[in-house]
């Protein structure tokens, strides 16, 4: 057996298996999507799962977990939304000559859009949901159950006296020191990309948002035109505005990985544009203009730097509760 959740229920154990699929004791799905293949004969490829447990990612084909993390320490973080008006057609009449009349009318709107699976300071997953926010919702009511715990940063970052080197310092002493170069477009040792913006139609350049810093690209030289620490970066939205994509006539700046998604939706979609400021010490260091979902993009960059840094501590769920608590450990038999 692996590794192992612990749940008490009212003084009672549930064991669950973090490497199984199987559903535990009271264990019960908040959202799933299975992925399948094939017209008549499918068969599931992989599924991803949030119970009121935990929140994880099943392969099928291989049999094994992708990842699988307790819900209380995985934080579910809206990160994208597009609004779809709906429309409704009622019989007016009928004309002399027998055909029907139709009227359209607006029915609301249905939102779909990307959600990100946060745990250590780490995007394990971003996948595409219908109602994003309402998913998440029920996470975090299924979290509410838990006694309320500030997490424990896992880094400290120094800037040296040169102000262009960046010491990572892990809290485990067991796990290796870092030292980054501001102005290296290359990613240091340990360092792992949270966001890569990328102009489109057209851009010169590339924002990068790591685990250790905030730097901007040029394209054409390869150069780091800007770059500041995430630990002393404080990010601000401003003028975030509901956008129809037909009207939209600026180049925009999203997630690279949304390129594709981005190309395909229709011109009578809405979503958010502004621009997001990076401060540090006050001063601007970096300012995005045009960003897709600029709100998404400061939830997501805010939990992963907290998670990490500990950097505007929240107080959430963390591994005890009042009527319920999980505690995870591995396990050393079968």
């Amino acid at each position: 057996m692996g590794d192992v959740l612990i749940v008490k229920i009212d003084g009672r154990e549930v064991r669950v298996n973090l490497s199984s699929p199987e559903m535990a004791e009271g264990e019960t799905v908040v959202w799933r999507h299975v992925e399948h293949r094939g017209l008549i004969l499918k068969r599931r490829l992989w599924e991803t799962v949030i119970t009121n447990y935990r929140v994880f990612k099943y392969n099928y084909e291989r049999g094994v977990m992708v990842y699988c993390h307790p819900l209380v320490n995985a934080e579910l973080v809206v990160t994208l939304s597009v609004a779809k008006p709906l429309t409704a057609y009622g019989l007016a009449g009928i004309t002399s000559k027998g055909l029907p009349v139709f009227l359209s009318k607006k029915a609301g709107v249905s939102v779909t859009g990307y959600m990100a699976v946060v745990a250590g300071g780490k995007i394990w997953d971003e996948f595409m949901v219908d109602e994003p926010q309402k998913v998440r919702d029920l996470a975090e009511a299924c979290k509410s159950l838990y006694r309320v715990q500030v997490q424990k940063p896992i880094l400290e970052a120094r800037l040296l006296e040169d102000s262009q080197t960046l010491e990572i310092s892990p809290l485990d002493p067991s796990l290796p020191r870092a030292r980054v170069n501001l102005l290296e477009p290359r990613l240091a040792r340990g360092e792992y990309v949270v966001r890569r913006l990328v102009g489109y139609p057209d851009g010169r350049s590339e924002v990068f948002v790591t685990n250790y810093r905030v730097f901007e690209v040029d394209l054409e030289t390869r150069s780091v035109k800007r770059s500041a620490p995430l630990n002393s970066v404080e990010f601000f939205v401003v003028g975030s505005r509901p956008v129809r994509r037909r009207k939209l006539s600026k180049s925009i700046l999203l997630e690279r990985g949304w390129l594709q998604f981005y190309k395909n939706i229709s011109s009578r979609f809405y979503f958010r544009v502004g621009d997001v400021v990076a401060l540090v010490d006050g001063s601007v260091a970096v300012r995005l203009e045009n960003v897709l979902d600029p709100d998404g993009f400061k939830r997501l960059v805010d939990t992963v730097k907290r998670q990490l840094y500990g950097a505007g501590e929240a107080a959430r769920p963390s591994g005890s509760a009042n009527s319920s608590s999980c505690t995870s450990y591995r396990a050393t038999g079968s």
